[in-house]
């Protein structure tokens, strides 16, 4: 039967799994408003579904989710509202599911994903360099600064960047393909790209460091949807204990209990009384 040392001690343990749960939330948060303000450089160039920004908004939005359901659980929990912890139940189920699946099809098409990302590359390449202006210049933009900090050019290799509409049938690169080591402190990297000398650029291209660095941030996610799974299915087990020592409380109290009185002739006479 249960007790209210049994429901406090219980709830203690509620609490702390609710808190820890809540803080991971928390951090899944500062995650995605992270990507969103520092790491989404190369967006431009990523797919869609895989992109920083699609990384991102999936972080923020799920860690306000859990952040809420924490919320219902602690308030559940506080007032030993069965329906409130029903509820959270509910959706920390939803939100187990989700995660499992999301992991479970990411991990499957790890390798679609690295094919997606070379066709986004190469879809994007040939549209480069052609204005100054409109999307195309922030295609070159980002192509330029991504080749820089990832020491790398073209797709695959250089050669990628010889059928660029801006300059057909020519053996040019973007002078961002250049390694800075053949060049002094007085010497101008400006049109190095036409020189035509092979052993200037980068020699590998940019899908593998860019897939690398995309999928790094799903990396992320699965790490954060495995520790969030454990903690779910220990938060269930616990929020149903819970609802159960209530449930067992709450019949206690109100069963009514027995005693035996004397009448003034002498008789035993068996009474109820409700605590």
């Amino acid at each position: 039967m249960g007790t209210p040392e049994e429901l406090n001690k219980n709830r203690r343990c509620f609490y702390i799994g609710n808190v820890t749960y809540f803080i991971l939330g928390a951090a899944f948060l500062a995650v995605g408003i992270h990507l969103y303000t520092e790491q989404h450089t190369y967006a431009a160039l990523a797919p869609s579904s895989y992109s920083a920004m699609s990384t991102a908004g999936l972080c923020v939005c799920a860690g306000c989710m859990i952040m809420i359901v924490a919320l219902i659980g602690y308030v559940g929990a506080s007032l030993t509202s069965k329906w409130l912890l029903s509820v959270y139940i509910g959706f920390v189920v939803v939100l187990f599911l989700v995660q499992m699946m999301t992991g479970i099809i990411g991990f499957l098409h790890n390798e679609l994903a690295r094919e997606r990302v070379k066709h986004s590359l190469y879809s994007t390449i040939n549209r480069t360099f052609v204005t100054d202006y409109g999307p195309e210049s922030n295609f070159r933009l980002t192509w330029d600064y991504m080749q820089e900090t990832l020491f790398c050019c073209g797709v695959e290799s250089y050669e990628d960047w010889y059928y660029a509409a801006r300059w057909p049938k020519n053996k040019f690169v973007p002078d961002s393909c250049c390694k800075l080591s053949f060049f002094s402190n007085n010497s101008s990297i400006q049109n190095c790209g036409k020189v035509g000398k092979s052993e200037m650029f980068h020699e590998k291209g940019c899908y593998e460091p860019f897939a690398d660095w995309l999928l790094h941030h799903l990396k992320i996610i699965k790490i954060f949807s495995l520790l969030f799974g454990i903690i779910e299915i220990g938060l269930v087990i616990l929020a149903i204990r819970l609802i159960r020592y209530l449930k067992r409380l709450k019949k206690a109290q109100s069963a009514p209990s027995y005693r035996f009185t004397r009448s003034h002739r002498g008789d035993e006479k068996l009474i109820s009384e409700r605590t």
